[in-house]
C-alpha cells in the first residue's frame, strides 16, 4: 500500500471513531478535540466531510420503500454500552451508505423529512442549469459535476468536477454548504462561481456574501469581497483575494474570454466543448498570445479569426479536426 493509501485508510478509520464518538453523549466535551483533529490534516476533513454525505444517504434510505419494508420490529433487543451502542451505529450508517450508492433514484427527491439527495452532471458541449427545490439555481459548466444532499438543518453541494455557478436562495433555517478539497464555502444567499483551476478551486462571489473556512483553519471563516476571487489550496491553504476578470466569470454565457493567454491555452478551453478539436500544427504556436471573447461552440469561427490574427492557415483534413499551422 502506497503512503497516500495508508494516510487515507487511517484518515477514513479515524473519521469513522470521531462520527461515532460525536453522536454519543460525551460530544459537548470532546469539540475542541475533534476540531484538533480535523484541522490537524485535510485528509482528516475530507474524510469527516464524506462521512457526513454518506450519514445523509443513509437517512434516505431509511425513507425509501427498501427501508419501510425491512421489518425493524423483530430485531433482537440487547443491552448494550453506550460507547458500543454508537460504534455499532456508526458501523451500520457505513454498510447503509454503500448500499444507498446503488438503490437510491439519485435524479429525483425522496420522500421523507428531508427534501433531496441528487447529482446533477453537464455532458461534454452543453452548459446546463438546474433549478433546485429550495428555489437556488447550480449552473453547470460543459463536462462538470456536482453531488447535493439538502436536509432539514443545510444544503450541502460537493463539487465532483468541472466548473459550477452556484445561485443560492435565502433561507435563514439552513445555510447552503460546499466541500470542496481544502476546505468548506458557506453562504445564505450568495451567487458565486467555484473552478479547479492554479493548483486548487477558484471561489468567485458575484453577489451576496460568502465566507470560506479552509481545511488548516476549521472553524474560522473567511469573507469572500465582492467582485473578487480566492484560491483554496487542496492542502487547506487560502490565498489573498484577487479581482475576478470577465475571463472567469463570461463562461456562463456560453462565451470565453481571453486576455493575452496562449494560444494552446485557448484552444484546449475551447476544445473542451467541442467534438470537433483544434489542432496546433507546431509547438512554435503554442506560445502566441491571444486577446479577445469567442463563442465555446463555434470552434470554426474561433480558428478562422485566429488564423488571421497569426497569418494562418485553417484546415479541415476531416469532419473533426481543424488544423492550424502557419502558411508555406
Amino acid at each position: 500500500m502506497s503512503e497516500e493509501a495508508a494516510d487515507e485508510a487511517r484518515a477514513r478509520a479515524e473519521a469513522a471513531a470521531w462520527f461515532a464518538r460525536m453522536r454519543g453523549p460525551d460530544a459537548p466535551g470532546l469539540a475542541a478535540e475533534f476540531e484538533l483533529w480535523r484541522s490537524a490534516d485535510p485528509a482528516n476533513h475530507l474524510a469527516y466531510a464524506r462521512m457526513l454525505k454518506r450519514w445523509d444517504q443513509s437517512a434516505f434510505l431509511t425513507n425509501s420503500a427498501l427501508g419501510r419494508g425491512r421489518d425493524l420490529g423483530r430485531a433482537r433487543r440487547t443491552p448494550v454500552t453506550s460507547a458500543l451502542r454508537y460504534l455499532a451505529g456508526a458501523a451500520v450508517f457505513a454498510v447503509l451508505g454503500l448500499v444507498g450508492a446503488f438503490v437510491l433514484d439519485r435524479t429525483r427527491p425522496v420522500a421523507g423529512p428531508v427534501t433531496t439527495a441528487t447529482s446533477v452532471a453537464s455532458p461534454r458541449g452543453q452548459i446546463r442549469t438546474v433549478r433546485l427545490d429550495d428555489g437556488s439555481r447550480v449552473t453547470l459548466d460543459t463536462d462538470s459535476a456536482v453531488d447535493l444532499a439538502f436536509t432539514q438543518a443545510e444544503r450541502r453541494l460537493t463539487l465532483e468536477h468541472g466548473r459550477v455557478r452556484v445561485d443560492a436562495a435565502e433561507d435563514p433555517a439552513r445555510p447552503f454548504v460546499v466541500d470542496v478539497p481544502g476546505g468548506s464555502i458557506f453562504a445564505r444567499q450568495a451567487l458565486f462561481d467555484l473552478r479547479p483551476g492554479q493548483g486548487g478551486v477558484e471561489v468567485a462571489l458575484l453577489r451576496g456574501a460568502l465566507d470560506v473556512t479552509p481545511a488548516r483553519a476549521a472553524g474560522a471563516r473567511r469573507a469572500v469581497p465582492l467582485g473578487h476571487y480566492v484560491l483554496l489550496m487542496p492542502n487547506g491553504s487560502l490565498a489573498q483575494p484577487m479581482i475576478s476578470s470577465g475571463a472567469q466569470l463570461d463562461w456562463a454565457k456560453g462565451m470565453v474570454s481571453f486576455d493575452g493567454d496562449r494560444l494552446a491555452d485557448a484552444v484546449a478551453a475551447i476544445n473542451r466543448h467541442n467534438a470537433r478539436q483544434i489542432e496546433l500544427g507546431s509547438r512554435d504556436l503554442a506560445g502566441l498570445r491571444i486577446t479577445g471573447a469567442f463563442h465555446v461552440a463555434d470552434p470554426d469561427g474561433f480558428a478562422d479569426t485566429v488564423a488571421t490574427m497569426f497569418g494562418l492557415t485553417a484546415s479541415r483534413p476531416n469532419e473533426r479536426t481543424i488544423l492550424l499551422r502557419k502558411k508555406s
